[in-house]
């Protein structure tokens, strides 16, 4: 897979502090494609070249093509979206910044052929250790953030952490706790694994997905394109239902400085979120108005 090729120029490191020596300007040198044959692919295009007439020891060459090719190998990748559609895995899509959402990646050669189209993470939205297991054992790194409606504790993903304090200890869960303060607290460890989360995917390069990768699925990509600033299809101020705008309320009310910066919030990113929050009230509000 040969993507973005590269031209740019080099002086060898050993000639840098010299003014008699001009840079060597290079024609296409290689491709982001992290592989072995960009290095050897490197080393074989620069050796045909005289570099200015003088003869380089081979160590020295050798050291200065690695040190170039690893510049190159660690820029950014595109993830090929062909060969992510390859993967017989159920609803795959791609859901931007380099990432894609879906089903379990089913075997050893899904995980691969996902890891060889350029993803790096793979984020289990259960708790798999068969997976895991598999993710690990194919070289990429794996997170799982639990979404389990009936997870009980407050722990990876608690989806009580979702509600406010009335909700939850006087209508829904039949939880008591003694105040809002007492529960907020309780929920901290969910608030800060769903800012990571959230930061995890503005990162990109992400597989993320439940054993279908459906309902679960659908419900933290809504989460993930409210609360992602790389996200521009946020659809906050033009809701559906009211769950998505209370939840998004209430998981913002719990946010603390160091999550906004973990999610790569700025000043003006949240200024935009709440202005589309409080229109998504305005227009939820208009909406069941004129129902009546």
């Amino acid at each position: 897979m040969r993507i973005n090729p590269i031209k740019t120029t080099i002086t060898p490191a050993f000639k840098q502090n010299s003014t008699q020596y001009p840079v060597v300007e290079l024609e296409t040198t290689g491709y982001d494609d992290s592989s072995q044959a960009l290095r050897d692919y490197i080393r074989v295009h620069l050796s045909q070249m005289l570099l200015l007439g003088i003869r380089v020891p081979t160590t020295v060459f050798k050291n200065e093509t690695d040190n170039y090719a690893e510049i190159l190998t660690n820029k950014p990748l595109i993830v090929d979206y062909k060969t992510m559609h390859t993967i017989p895995a159920t609803n795959i899509h791609s859901i931007g910044n380099n990432s894609y959402r879906g089903g379990y990646l089913p075997d050893n050669e899904s995980v691969q052929t996902a890891k060889k189209a350029g993803i790096k993470c793979v984020i289990d939205l259960t708790e798999s250790s068969e997976y895991k297991r598999r993710i690990e054992k194919n070289g990429l790194k794996y997170i799982s953030y639990n979404t389990d409606d009936n997870n009980n504790t407050i722990g990876e993903w608690d989806s009580l952490a979702l509600f406010d304090y009335y909700t939850v200890t006087h209508r829904t869960y039949n939880r008591f706790y003694r105040s809002e303060e007492e529960f907020n607290k309780e929920c901290r460890e969910s608030i800060e694994n769903f800012a990571k989360l959230i930061g995890q995917l503005n990162e990109g390069y992400c597989y993320i997905g439940c054993s279908s990768g459906t309902h679960r699925t659908d419900f933290v990509m809504a989460l993930n394109d409210a609360f992602n600033p790389k996200k521009q299809a946020c659809r906050l101020d033009n809701p559906k239902d009211i769950s998505l705008l209370l939840i998004c309320k209430n998981l913002y009310s719990k946010l603390t400085d160091e999550d906004k910066r973990t999610m790569g919030w700025d000043k003006e990113f949240e200024r935009l979120f709440l202005t589309k929050l409080e229109n998504g009230f305005k227009r939820y509000k208009e909406r069941y108005q004129d129902d009546d």
